[in-house]
C-alpha cells in the first residue's frame, strides 16, 4: 500500500512537467511551405550584403540589384515565388519578423565590430579620443520595416559631467533600403534639451542608399542637459496593410561630441583706436608724453578737432641780423 502511495506521488510530482512539455511540442511552428526563420535570416543577412556590394559601385542600376538579389535565392535554393510567399507571411506574423530582425541586426554588428568598426566598452560608451567623443550608447546598427510599431526606434541619453557648455554634436549613419514596391522615405530626428529647458532640434529625410549626416550646437553655451531623437520609416494607410517587404538598414551609427571654446569678446573701442593716440579714459604718465608736449594744452580747429603739432622754426634776433 505504502510502494502505491509512493509511485503516485511520483507521478503527480511528474504531470506538470510532461503537461508542460506537451504544450511545447503542439505549439504551432511556421508552416513548412514557408521559409524558415533561421534560413529566412541567412537569406536577409545574405541580401544586405549584396545591396552594399552593388552600392559601393559607381552608375549602378536597378537591373544589377535586381541580378544580385537572384543570385542570393540561387544560393539559399529559394525561388522567387517561395521567397515572396514567405515574406507576405512573416510581414503579416510581425513578431516572428521583429525576432529575425533582431538576430540580423546582432550579426551584422558582429561582423562590424570583427572589421574593425566601433565597439562598446565596460561602461556602455565608445571609446573618448581627446576632446572628441562616440556618445551613442544604442547598436550601431539597426533595421526598420514599414510595419508598425517596427518602423520607429527613439533614443535619450542623459548628458553626464562630460558634457560642455557649448560642445557640438554630429549623428551620423549608412542607409541601405531593400524595397520590393513603394516609395522610399526615412526620417531622422535629433534634439538638444538644454539646460534651460530650451529645445533645439535637427532633422533630414533619407530616401537613398548613402552616408548621412546631422549637425547640432550649443551655440549660445547654456549647456547640455540630454540627447533625444528617433529613427523612422516612414508609412501612409495604403501601405501599412501590404505585405511586400519594405526594410531600412541603418549602420555604423555614432554621434560625435566635439568640445568648442567660447569665443571671447573684444571691446569695440579698441578696434577703432588710432596707433600712438590714448584712449578716453586711459590713465597717461608725464613720462610717457613727449617733453615738448608736457604743459602745453591741445591745438584745435575750429570743430574742436585736435591739430598735429608743427615743429616750431627758429626765428634770427636782430642781434644776429647785424652780425
Amino acid at each position: 500500500m505504502n510502494r502505491r502511495r509512493g509511485l503516485y506521488s511520483f507521478f503527480m510530482s511528474l504531470l506538470p512537467f510532461c503537461i508542460a512539455a506537451l504544450l511545447v511540442g503542439c505549439k504551432p511552428g511556421v508552416p513548412n511551405q514557408y521559409i524558415q526563420p533561421d534560413d529566412m535570416e541567412d537569406i536577409l543577412y545574405d541580401y544586405h550584403i549584396a545591396d552594399g556590394m552593388v552600392s559601393t559601385r559607381p552608375g549602378t542600376s536597378e537591373d544589377l540589384t535586381q541580378a544580385y538579389r537572384v543570385a542570393v535565392l540561387k544560393k539559399h535554393h529559394v525561388t522567387q515565388a517561395e521567397f515572396d510567399s514567405s515574406m507576405v507571411y512573416y510581414m503579416e506574423n510581425a513578431e516572428l519578423l521583429h525576432t529575425i530582425y533582431e538576430n540580423l541586426g546582432e550579426r551584422l554588428q558582429d561582423e562590424s565590430r570583427r572589421l574593425g568598426g566601433p565597439a562598446l566598452t565596460a561602461s556602455g560608451q565608445y571609446p573618448v579620443n581627446g576632446d572628441t567623443a562616440n556618445v551613442w550608447r544604442g547598436p550601431s546598427f539597426m533595421v526598420l520595416t514599414s510595419k508598425v510599431p517596427f518602423n520607429y526606434q527613439s533614443f535619450s541619453i542623459k548628458a553626464d559631467t562630460t558634457y560642455h557648455a557649448g560642445d557640438m554634436l554630429m549623428l551620423t549613419m549608412n542607409s541601405q533600403f531593400i524595397f520590393q514596391d513603394g516609395m522610399r522615405d526615412g526620417n531622422v530626428v535629433l534634439a538638444l534639451v538644454l539646460k534651460n529647458d530650451s529645445v533645439i532640434t535637427r532633422n533630414v529625410h533619407i530616401s537613398t542608399d548613402m552616408q548621412n549626416m546631422l549637425q547640432i550646437s550649443d551655440d549660445n553655451f547654456v549647456g547640455i542637459k540630454e540627447i533625444k531623437g528617433y529613427f523612422q520609416l516612414n508609412t501612409s494607410p495604403n501601405t501599412m496593410t501590404t505585405s511586400t517587404m519594405r526594410m531600412m538598414f541603418l549602420e555604423n551609427i555614432q554621434i560625435l561630441r566635439y568640445h568648442r571654446q567660447k569665443p571671447t569678446i573684444t571691446n569695440t573701442a579698441d578696434s577703432t583706436a588710432v596707433p600712438g593716440r590714448p584712449q578716453s579714459g586711459a590713465q597717461v604718465s608725464p613720462a610717457s608724453t613727449p617733453q615738448s608736449q608736457q604743459g602745453v594744452p591741445p591745438v584745435t580747429s575750429n570743430t574742436g578737432t585736435p591739430l598735429p603739432l608743427r615743429k616750431a622754426t627758429p626765428v634770427a634776433s636782430p642781434e644776429m641780423n647785424r652780425r
